[in-house]
């Protein structure tokens, strides 16, 4: 029986310049999804030249909170305001159940849409399933963060964006996702 399933490590690009001979500080924050039972271990691996960085400096953003669900239909999510963005670079979608319940899969696909977009139509992202067996073992958990990655869209000074998830199988649990994306001011 998997009782617990870590995803895979997913790197996030800041492209952040340093000061030369300045003490730079660097704060990691997560929030948990499912409450732990133990401490969050969070780490950080710092790759680092003495040349600036050539791209622009990267971003992220995404609700407050998850959005819980249990049926096999499109959910709406929290939305979120990033304000002075100039172009929606990365998209996450993170998709979770506490407890998987016997032959019920989790799969589908997270939405971002908004009218502050260079483009009206939805951008979708699919989630690598989670599948349940017919027995109490044997349940898979999902292992990659769902993302895409240099989408390049442009979005208002303001831009308001709304965030649904595309369940396709009825859960007997909750589940519950959450969608982020990472931007540039440049």
């Amino acid at each position: 029986t998997i009782t617990q399933v870590n995803p895979l490590l997913e790197a996030y690009e800041c492209n952040t310049g340093l000061q030369e001979g300045a003490t730079s500080q660097f704060i990691l924050s997560g929030t948990n999804q499912i409450a732990p039972t133990v401490a969050t271990n969070l780490a950080c691996a710092l790759h680092y030249s003495t040349t600036p960085p050539s791209r622009p400096e990267h971003f992220y953003h995404k609700p407050d909170d998850e959005t819980n669900f249990t049926t096999a239909t499109t959910t709406s999510g929290n939305n979120f305001t990033i304000n002075d963005g100039m172009w929606l670079e990365d998209m996450y979608v993170s998709v979770f159940t506490a407890v998987y319940t016997v032959s019920q899969s989790l799969t589908g696909y997270g939405e971002f849409s908004s009218n502050d977009f260079g483009n009206s139509l939805p951008l979708k992202v699919p989630m690598q399933p989670g599948c349940a067996s017919l027995g109490a073992t044997g349940t898979q958990g999902i292992l990659a963060l769902a993302s895409y990655h240099n989408t390049h869209m442009p979005m208002k000074t303001s831009c308001k964006i709304n965030t649904s998830f595309t369940n396709d199988i009825t859960q007997t649990g909750t589940t519950s996702f959450i969608m982020g994306v990472g931007y540039t001011k440049q």
